[in-house]
């Protein structure tokens, strides 16, 4: 026969099942020899099944002689089973090899390979050798879990192909199995395998002979090929005279547990019908042997104690494997001590984020969860799941061993105003494989406020902020005025930042300003006060003068005008009912009217009769009279004065109204309904660190303002706004918290409820002299939130 046809014939019986452990098991009943006695029919049952799996699942090496039509020797070995997939089923693959070398045929030498592949129980599904050759098993082999002597029948059919691609056939092989007589203990189990061409003439019979225990140990006997007409080879495994030696023992770290066996494992197949009973020995840190038992399976000898070890006890104990046995009788003698501390514990979790049924969740934000120790998650599974209403949430996870966290990073921002379930799944296990036990999971609401937050260096410290159209586009802009800088080019100037066509920010083109180190812009205000049409820029310096910034007819604002009143913070308003914008200045209220030429009248100053004005102060109508008046703060103290408008934009001093706490000033103050009576409120903030730290709304009632009702609020409140935050058309309270990272909103309940507590909101980092304003940057009709501090620069809070 040619070497090719020897080669592919040959190697399909090592591909049939791998090979079993170095050398054979002796003489059986089948041997030629005349003169032995006949074999003993055993009555026992034998575990085929189990055994063929352990003959598959471990490498081996065996030699063989060679008689019959040739003579010489053969080397047969197998490697241990990987993961794999084959016709896309899970499976194990495990590659073979055999070499030949002859010294009655030629060629003289060949060696051949392939890969078989098992199902997860190993039963075979199909092969591929070296030449490409590609078989499938055309069903479920069928292999009795056990047999007893006479028992016969078909295994299964292998349709072979000349390549992957399954378009040519190539031939078939049929394997079925004979159980014979050998021992009272043992018996032979024959795999005969018929190989048929594509015309289903028969090419070769084998069969493939093994000596099968009570244990379901099976090892080599013989491997007989036949081919039409006359040729034969007989193979005949070598005497095996080397011992088995240790491999591994486990554990092999100090810890141990319940997934991780106490065993020892060795280079060959085991004779598992004897292990003696010192061959493991354990015992607790106090002296006391642990009592147990041994198991043996293949190559392995385990220990299992009768009863759970102690978690965080320390054990020691000696492998001592004299007496044990390979399958040809050779005895081992190796000697290992032990020494570990059991650990059964499960991982706990110790935090997650966000927490469990925590609202107001930015839906940028990532989802962690921190264990008790480090944790292992098994190949193919995933540690987080986070679901919604609308489905699975894609993303990657990571963990850091450093900290014992698993981060779960959204590939996309979540949905505002979301429920959104977290599942950890209980298969993720510790170091030592201790499951976490049952899924563990946990969910959060998303913030239905805010859609995200951006954060822009400018190169300079900010001063104040504004929003509004400054180009005549209809698109609202963005200004901040700049204090000082190491840069001369962003120092003490006025930024523009035009809104783009999508709805984004341009870079800042920058004005110049009168400002200086002691005159840095407090207040930035835009609107026509020049009757052309178009929104101008007024500016008010720290006491010391207001500038403006006429608009011209190619969108960009002329050169600062500057009047030398003393205003700190401004406003503009239709103060008069002439359709013109007026301007009211604070630190010192200061009311100058538009004249119908579009100019500023002279300034009209309402001294305090007792005292200085504040830096701060608001414009609505707080007496019902359908007129604007003036709000404004008292000096360094508790209290605000109301200036109604007695017609034609003049004002007088009327009612002063305090908060009651003594040596308290107001920081800020804002005008607007928030209880949906549609009469004007007036808030104020005001207090260092909690508790003194307070929202007070004095509510109008009929024309008079009531007593003022406190709202609890974080530390250092410093400026009060209102603008409806939720779409839902009442307006809602907004304030900045200076130094302490955070924008609180008090959102205003149905049905004149008043207002809920407050809900924080970080700012990037650390934030300082800061200011706010809340208007609609991009035009989606919603509020937003725009943050200036020295720290951070810019901080948007774009609304959903």
């Amino acid at each position: 026969m040619n070497k090719y046809t020897l080669v592919k014939l040959v190697l399909l019986e090592s591909l049939l099942f791998a090979i079993a452990g170095c050398g054979g098991g002796g003489a059986s009943s089948l041997s030629n020899n005349s003169n032995q006695a006949p074999a003993v029919v055993s009555l026992l049952s034998f575990p085929l099944k189990e055994g063929l799996r352990v003959l598959t699942e471990f490498s081996a090496t065996a030699n063989f002689t060679i008689s019959g039509s040739c003579y010489g020797s053969a080397t047969k070995s197998s490697v241990d089973a990987v993961s794999s997939s084959f016709e896309n089923t899970p499976s194990f693959a495990i590659s073979s090899t055999e070499t030949y070398n002859f010294t009655t045929c030629t060629p003289s030498t060949f060696s051949a390979s392939g890969v078989s592949y098992f199902d997860t129980d190993f039963l075979p599904l199909g092969s591929i050798r070296d030449d490409g050759q590609y078989g499938v098993y055309l069903s479920a082999p069928v292999i009795p879990i056990s047999v007893k002597v006479g028992d016969s029948g078909p295994i299964s059919t292998e349709q072979l192909y000349t390549d992957s691609t399954k378009s040519v056939q190539d031939g078939r092989s049929e394997l079925s199995y004979v159980v014979e007589a050998d021992s009272a203990d043992s018996a032979i189990v024959d795999f005969v395998n018929k190989v048929y061409a594509t015309s289903n003439a028969l090419l070769q019979t084998s069969h493939s002979r093994y000596k099968i225990t009570a244990s379901g140990a099976m090892s080599p006997v013989s491997h007989d090929i036949h081919q039409a007409p006359s040729f034969s080879l007989h193979l005949t495994p070598l005497s095996d005279t080397k011992a088995p030696s240790l491999l591994r023992t486990s554990p092999s770290g100090p810890y141990a547990g319940p997934a991780i066996p106490i065993s020892a494992e060795f280079d060959e197949t085991l004779d598992c019908s004897y292990v003696p009973a010192e061959v493991i020995t354990i015992v607790a840190s106090s002296g006391a042997p642990v009592l147990g038992r041994l198991s043996c399976r293949g190559r392995t000898v385990t220990f299992v104690p009768d009863v759970p070890l102690t978690n965080g006890e320390r054990y020691a104990g000696n492998l001592l494997s004299n007496g044990i046995k390979d399958l040809s009788g050779n005895i081992s003698a190796s000697y290992s001590p032990l020494d570990f501390i059991w650990d059964s514990a499960a991982p706990t979790v110790t935090a997650t984020s966000p927490a469990n049924l925590k609202n107001d969740v930015p839906i940028t934000s990532n989802i962690s969860i921190t264990f008790s120790e480090y944790i292992q998650i098994p190949s193919g599974v995933s540690g987080l799941s986070i679901s919604s209403a609308s489905g699975v949430v894609s993303g990657v996870e990571t963990f850091d061993r450093s900290t014992n966290k698993l981060s779960f990073i959204p590939d996309a921002p979540l949905q505002p105003g979301t429920v959104y379930s977290v599942t950890l799944n209980g298969q993720v296990t510790d170091y030592l494989l201790n499951p976490i036990g049952p899924d563990y999971t946990w969910s959060f609401t998303t913030d239905p406020t805010f859609r995200d937050k951006i954060v822009t260096s400018i190169g300079a410290a900010p001063s104040s902020v504004a929003i509004g159209d400054v180009n005549g586009d209809g698109k609202a802009d963005l200004l901040v005025a700049t204090g000082g800088s190491a840069n001369p080019a962003n120092a003490y100037k006025l930024f523009v930042y035009l809104q783009n066509a999508g709805g984004g920010l341009n870079s800042p083109v920058k004005y110049a300003t009168s400002a200086s180190f002691n005159k840095v812009i407090q207040s930035i205000k835009i609107g026509d006060i020049n009757n052309d049409g178009r929104n101008d820029v007024v500016t008010a310096r720290n006491t010391s003068g207001m500038e403006v910034y006429l608009q011209n007819v190619a969108g960009t604002l002329d050169p600062a005008v500057l009047y030398s009143n003393n205003a700190s913070t401004i406003d503009l308003a239709d103060l008069n009912n002439d359709g013109l914008l007026d301007v009211v200045q604070y630190f010192g209220v200061n009311v100058m009217l538009q004249n119908l030429n579009g100019t500023l009248g002279l300034s009209t100053v309402y001294p305090h009769p007792q005292n200085n004005w504040g830096g701060s102060g608001g414009i609505g109508d707080l007496n019902a009279d359908n007129m604007p008046d003036i709000a404004a703060l008292v000096g360094s103290s508790n209290e605000f004065c109301v200036l109604p408008q007695s017609g034609a934009g003049a004002f007088s001093l009327s009612a002063c109204y305090s908060t009651g706490v003594a040596f308290t000033a107001l920081s800020d103050l804002s005008i607007g309904d928030v209880n949906g009576d549609s009469l004007a409120d007036v808030a104020v903030v005001y207090g260092g660190n909690a508790p003194t730290s307070k929202l007070g709304i004095f509510y109008q009632n009929a024309g008079v303002l009531q007593p003022v009702i406190n709202y609890n609020s974080l530390d250092i409140p410093t400026q009060v706004e209102i603008a409806d935050m939720t779409g839902d058309g009442l307006m809602d309270v907004v304030v900045l918290h200076d130094g302490w990272d955070r924008i609180g909103i008090y959102r205003q309940l149905a049905n004149g409820g008043g207002l809920q507590a407050e809900k924080l909101y970080m700012l990037p980092i650390y934030s300082a002299n800061s200011q706010m304003t809340v208007d609609d940057l991009n035009g989606d009709g919603k509020a937003d939130v725009v943050v200036v501090d020295i720290n951070n620069g810019l901080t948007i809070y774009y609304h959903y």
